[in-house]
């Protein structure tokens, strides 16, 4: 079973990936276009209405995660309350980016909290076990991105908000018709408190979600356009270096919730899995979001410091989740208000990148993760010294490869061959000697 979590994890991943290298081509490009200022508004726009949607969301779509194996009719019933909440968040997000940036900022940001629908079905997608679909659908999402706001690439960063907005909404008719066809009609909605119960008790680790990039988007925002395109894009590689041990994070709590199994085997094969990407990522930060596009490269010491947050997030969340799916909702609600708290304190002295890193590592204290995971994350300490003594792109590999490498004898021949197991069949040989399983 943990190795089925895995694959799901898996595809959540490839979707996550389409989101992250598409969406990060589709911001590339568009930026290239547009320019940085002009990017800087479009990434507020679609900040505003997560910030926004998230709030309405109560969380809901975790709720559909852990009772939708247990109660067909959840996902129905998150529905309905999301669009009775969803009506004013849409209006807050229009108004406050109609305030900055006029109608095209209002029309934008109402579609795209509205279309924070698509986290229900996505999650009743996932809680079924069959979200092979799921990467197809993102990368359909990011194909109607490109189509629309190149149709009106004349319109500046409103092409672009426009485009993010239209690829929303495709994604959403997609997962909202797999779900039906997989879950089908239930007899009766599910349970109204329930729901509600388990949905706002997740709740906070959606606003923590939200916060890590609307709020440190919107913060740099306030300062200046280009400054918010260059932490959107640092939160965008930093997603991509930790999605799977984060994917595989979110697929556990279904998994937690049918089964009752402990937390320590996925979180050990979370942790394993992402300590070599965050190596990677550490290794040369400012040299991969220069790679991107020059004025980008400010963002280096972001994505130095939320690389590893997001690891610290992935590998406490597994267990967090645990305790979420047992119904410990309290446990799991007051660890991410903390995490909330500390980052709010943090942001006002230091970066918002470093002080996301400082919550994570909060959070993960109070998680109950075991410390001895630590030691992997250990693994990629010497990647910056690598980016200082050989060409990034050598240092990047070296980094992973060497994270890889030493991370194998801190876990046992299990994860190590469920490792194995989601590598790509040509990268398999490699992979087999680098987790000492040849």
């Amino acid at each position: 079973m943990t190795e089925r979590v895995a694959k799901t994890g898996f595809h959540i991943y490839g979707q996550s990936i389409a989101f992250a290298i598409g969406g990060g081509l589709y911001w590339i490009i568009a930026a290239a276009l547009v320019g940085p200022a002009e990017m800087g508004k479009a990434a507020y726009v679609v900040s505003l209405a997560a910030l926004a949607s998230t709030t309405a969301g109560l969380g809901l779509d975790s709720a559909v995660l852990k009772m939708q194996p247990r109660d067909w009719g959840a996902m129905y019933t998150a529905t309905a309350l999301y669009l009775a909440l969803s009506a004013p968040a849409a209006a807050v997000a229009a108004y406050v980016a109609w305030q900055s940036l006029g109608l095209p900022g209002a029309i934008a940001a109402a579609v795209l909290a509205l279309s924070w629908l698509s986290n229900i079905y996505t999650s009743a997608v996932v809680a079924s076990f069959n979200a092979q679909r799921l990467p197809l659908y993102a990368a359909a999402s990011i194909a109607a991105r490109f189509a629309v706001t190149f149709a009106a690439l004349g319109a500046g960063w409103a092409a672009v908000a426009y485009g993010y907005a239209a690829g929303s909404a495709l994604y959403l008719a997609l997962t909202a018709a797999t779900a039906a066809a997989l879950w089908g009609r239930p007899r009766r909605l599910g349970e109204f408190r329930e729901v509600a119960k388990a949905g706002l008790s997740a709740w906070p680790s959606q606003l923590v979600a939200a916060a890590l990039m609307g709020g440190g988007t919107a913060l740099a925002f306030s300062k200046a356009h280009e400054a918010a395109g260059a932490y959107y894009l640092a939160y965008t590689v930093a997603t991509v270096a930790v999605g799977l041990p984060s994917a595989i994070a979110r697929a556990a709590i279904p998994y937690f919730a049918a089964t009752g199994s402990p937390a320590e085997r996925v979180a050990a094969v979370t942790a394993y899995v992402g300590a070599p990407f965050v190596a990677a990522a550490v290794a040369a930060p400012t040299q991969i979001l220069a790679l991107i596009r020059q004025d980008y490269a400010a963002g280096g010491p972001d994505l130095a410091a939320l690389a590893p947050a997001l690891w610290l997030n992935a590998v406490a969340s597994v267990h967090l989740n645990k305790k979420y799916a047992d119904g410990r909702y309290a446990t799991y609600a007051l660890a991410y208000a903390a995490f909330g708290a500390t980052l709010a304190v943090a942001s006002a002295y230091i970066g918002y990148g470093p002080a996301a890193l400082a919550a994570s590592a909060v959070l993960y204290a109070l998680s109950g993760a075991p410390l001895r995971h630590l030691a992997l994350l250990a693994t990629a300490a010497p990647a910056p010294l690598l980016g200082a003594a050989l060409p990034w792109p050598a240092a990047v590999a070296a980094a992973f490869l060497l994270s890889l490498a030493a991370s194998a004898p801190l876990v046992g021949a299990e994860e190590r061959r469920i490792v194995v197991e989601l590598a790509p069949k040509y990268l398999k040989p490699l992979v087999k000697r680098l987790t000492w399983t040849a």
